[in-house]
């Protein structure tokens, strides 16, 4: 088996949830010497595993092949392919590219940026970075007030306690911004805002530090097939970004919401320029804390059933 861990560069997109991950990567991946699937949080389970009988690789492989994210990414894989790289004890990233040269049919001799954009990557920094030693990593960071109006009108995420949300998008920021000050030296952060109001110089600073080359088609997108459960959430992903989408938030939550989250998340509100040092605080009274946790509590089993009917159909 040929290595071609000098001919694969991954790029690893992290953040909270909502905040845009899914857009940069569908217009980063829209470069011809690109590729890019929908999430892929198993390759977790793939690089660290110790399997190395044929019993463990093909428990494995069918662990791995049952997960909803793998079924979704839309990889077909058989057992002897995919054993390939154990049985020969290739070092833990050639399980990876084993996946990628098998499903883009992937020509050995031509470079390619892979383009990875699991939220969640914010928690595997480090791993990633032992294991692909040339990766690079982006943070994107996204007003919480909007992240908010994105989550909470979608039943499956079942965001309707702001208090609770902010809480979540503290420590999802947190994670993404100490990954990033760790690995500074190949990392790239950028505002979802900055992106929108001035795309063009962003995909500029963006190829440059990747190492490709900026196409004007990267623009509109559409370098990932999304999976059909997603398509409502990522509507506007495979188009050119829409400048008026920075303040929609506004119309979308209440002045109340609005606070509360203000509230919760200040420090990084200040740090990333989404607030002022003078912005009033408004804490929640405890009867309004418990409306909002009845209410997402109420909401739970029909997003438990959203989730489920996706995963059904994928």
């Amino acid at each position: 088996m040929s290595d071609t861990n000098t001919l694969i560069t991954p790029v690893f997109i992290f953040g909270s949830y909502r905040s845009g991950t899914t857009m940069l990567a569908s217009q980063l991946a829209a470069n011809s010497n690109a590729i890019a699937l929908p999430e892929m949080p198993f390759i977790q389970m793939l690089i660290t595993s110790t399997a190395s009988t044929m019993d463990e690789i093909t428990t494995l492989y069918h662990r791995m092949t049952a997960t909803f994210h793998f079924r979704a990414s839309g990889i077909d894989i058989d057992l002897p392919t995919f054993s390939q790289p154990f049985l020969v004890k290739a070092e833990p990233a050639e399980r990876v590219y084993n996946l990628l040269r098998h499903h883009f049919q992937l020509n050995e001799n031509k470079p390619k940026t892979w383009i990875e954009h699991t939220p969640h990557n914010r928690e595997r920094v480090d791993l990633y970075k032992a294991i692909f030693p040339q990766a690079k990593f982006i943070h994107i960071v996204r007003d919480p007030r909007a992240v908010y109006a994105s989550m909470h009108n979608l039943l499956r995420w079942n965001s309707h306690d702001p208090i609770a949300f902010a809480s979540n998008w503290n420590i999802a920021t947190t994670y993404s911004f100490t990954a990033k000050a760790r690995q500074s030296h190949c990392s790239y952060e950028l505002r979802y805002e900055d992106y929108i109001l001035d795309q063009e110089t962003k995909l500029i600073e963006l190829c440059g530090f990747i190492g490709m080359t900026n196409e004007e088609c990267m623009k509109n997108g559409g370098g990932i097939s999304l999976p059909h459960y997603t398509k409502k959430q990522h509507s506007l992903v495979g188009k050119q970004v829409d400048k008026t989408r920075i303040n929609a938030w506004q119309s979308s939550i209440s002045l109340r919401e609005a606070q509360l989250i203000t509230w919760r998340c200040l420090p990084w509100m200040l740090h990333y320029n989404y607030c002022n040092k003078n912005e009033a605080i408004h804490p929640p009274r405890s009867l309004e804390a418990l409306k909002y946790k009845i209410k997402q509590k109420l909401l739970s089993p029909l997003s438990k059933i959203k989730r489920i009917k996706d995963n059904l159909s994928t």
